[in-house]
């Protein structure tokens, strides 16, 4: 019975919620890491500008690369064990 009730919890909205926080956790590190790569750890940010991975807007790459590293290390700083306790199924 326990099994059967898990595979229904699988679709619920938390866990969908879960999942998806756990995708962009992995998709913007490996962004921040290609971000990092292109500016040299964010040395010269205008790297980014018009570069074919960021399309970033002429002028805007230290905004831009200020503010995605921001999101990045925040989305990060969702620990694991955080994400456990929304996911009680």
């Amino acid at each position: 019975m326990a099994a059967s009730a898990r595979i229904g919890y699988t679709n619920t909205p938390v866990k969908l919620a879960v999942n998806y926080i756990i995708l962009a956790q992995q998709q913007l590190a490996r962004a921040k890491a290609e971000a990092d790569c292109i500016t040299g750890g964010g040395v010269t940010p205008a790297n980014l500008e018009g570069s074919a991975e960021f399309g970033v807007t002429s002028g805007q790459g230290s905004v831009f690369y200020t503010c995605f590293t921001g999101m990045a290390a925040n989305l990060a700083a969702v620990t694991a064990s955080e994400l456990a306790k929304l996911d009680q199924g």
